[in-house]
């Protein structure tokens, strides 16, 4: 006997996002427990009539579900976090939830054994946005098959599986199959414990995870710190520019640049949400950890830049120092050293560094960003002057070359470059990792002459 599943492609269907994003986790549960408690009080009549009334379930298919309906336990939750830790699959989840039957090889059994779990997500997601059929018959002898016209995918079109759609779609639509291979990866180093834990932070927190080679180097730091090293988390925010929303949820925010303000900034609040989750893992296992923050005082030393915002060098740092004080302020049970980047630490080490970078990436030399990262640099170079063109232009008020837009992203990445360096020098023989809440991809160029590993969160900009 043989049994294959079709997809009807991976096309992206907007519909269907939609209705995963609108079919939330508290509604499929709510279905399986009516199913539930319906079944307990009023036995397997009542649930035939609620599968084939409510749930639109065809009468034959309704009775035999009904007669195999006889779960263990009430419908139990799953956290989406523990579901991608755990590599659960689906036939798990749906068993949580009592929507998985017995499979034809039990007592009143029937196939697909997770028919039942696909009729409620029909019924809640409608079937023009997921429905399924089985061909042929279904005896052990014959070809059993399932075809899928309409399945789930996330907003790139890619494939998702089912049993965590149910839990949680809009949050599933935004987690690549990667992460999971990543989280079993984490897992196998670190321990069950340990390597769940940290998988589940990057999730809760909305860390991307971070490439191979980074992830490797992430857990070398974590075995370092278990072993009893101090860790260092630092990294470096923005300066308080102004912003809009956007009205977008995958980039809700966009930079005005019209003024400097001095409190806590855009990309700093992702800092602020970030950072008790790194507490709350670090103090669950009693490792040492101190955070040193910075704020990016440097990029005073653009005239563009202060000609934006239209304030003096001198007045931009001191918002820079106002706003350190702030984001203080916004963690006030968190003990943190909180630098100016350039005037408190850097010095005049950040110019020549930044220069020295510049020069390596116009010659095509990347140093470290390929041993540290697994990235061709200047594959990522391009694919951001493609994807920013539009955004240098507006801020320069004018159009540029190709090279143009190459020459700017390159001076940005020798900026990333810089810090990196001087973070590298700060501590040498030091576990170190990095947090950065935005751009995913420019945070690359940090491992030019660095290889302490950067957890960056998803972009809000």
């Amino acid at each position: 006997m043989s049994t294959s599943v079709a997809v009807a492609g991976h096309s992206f269907h907007s519909e269907l996002v939609e209705a995963q994003v609108n079919a939330s986790q508290a509604e499929i549960y709510r279905v399986a427990t009516e199913i539930y408690w319906r079944w307990r009080t009023e036995g397997k009549d009542e649930i035939f009539s609620y599968f084939k009334g409510n749930l639109g379930i065809p009468e034959d298919f309704a009775r035999s579900f009904a007669n195999a309906y006889s779960p263990s336990h009430p419908p139990q939750d799953i956290s989406l976090q523990e579901a991608v830790t755990r590599d659960l699959a689906s036939t798990i989840i749906f068993e949580n939830l009592g929507l998985r039957l017995p499979s034809r090889h039990e007592l009143n059994g029937v196939w697909p054994r997770n028919q039942l779990a696909w009729w409620v997500m029909r019924y809640i997601l409608g079937s023009e946005n997921f429905n399924f059929s089985i061909i042929g018959k279904t005896g052990e002898q014959f070809d059993n098959n399932i075809w899928f016209d309409r399945s789930f995918c996330d907003k790139t079109g890619h494939g998702l599986r089912f049993g965590f759609v149910t839990l949680a779609p809009e949050q599933m639509a935004g987690i690549p199959e990667h992460v999971f291979r990543k989280a079993r990866e984490l897992k196998n180093y670190l321990g069950e414990e340990l390597g769940g834990d940290l998988a589940g932070l990057l999730i809760l927190a909305e860390f991307v995870y971070p490439p191979e080679r980074e992830l490797q180097l992430l857990i070398k730091t974590i075995e370092r710190v278990r072993a009893g090293r101090e860790l260092i988390i630092t990294g470096i925010f923005c300066p308080d520019y102004s912003y809009e929303e956007t009205g977008d949820k995958s980039v809700p925010y966009r930079y005005t640049f019209d003024n400097l303000d001095d409190g806590v900034g855009l990309v700093t609040k992702q800092f602020v949400r970030v950072v008790p989750y790194l507490k709350r893992f670090f103090d669950k296992y009693g490792f040492k950890y101190r955070f040193v923050l910075s704020i990016a005082d440097f990029e005073a030393n653009s005239e563009e830049i202060l000609k934006r915002v239209n304030i003096s060098r001198e007045e931009f740092h001191a918002r820079c120092a106002r706003s350190l004080v702030a984001f203080q302020k916004a963690l006030p049970d968190i003990p943190m050293e909180l630098r100016m980047f350039q005037q408190g630490w850097a010095g005049d080490r950040y110019r020549q560094y930044l220069a020295s970078a510049f020069a390596e990436m116009r010659a095509g030399r990347f140093g470290d960003i390929y041993k540290n990262t697994g990235k061709n640099a200047m594959h990522e170079v391009n694919f951001i002057a493609q994807a920013s063109k539009s955004f240098y232009c507006a801020w320069h008020n004018k159009e540029f070359t190709e090279k143009e837009i190459v020459d700017l992203v390159l001076e940005q990445a020798a900026e990333y470059a810089a810090c990196g360096k001087i973070i590298a020098e700060e501590w040498p023989d030091q576990p170190v990792f990095q947090i950065a809440g935005d751009r995913p991809k420019m945070q690359s160029f940090g491992a030019m002459y660095c290889n302490a590993p950067i957890l960056c969160t998803k972009r809000t900009y």
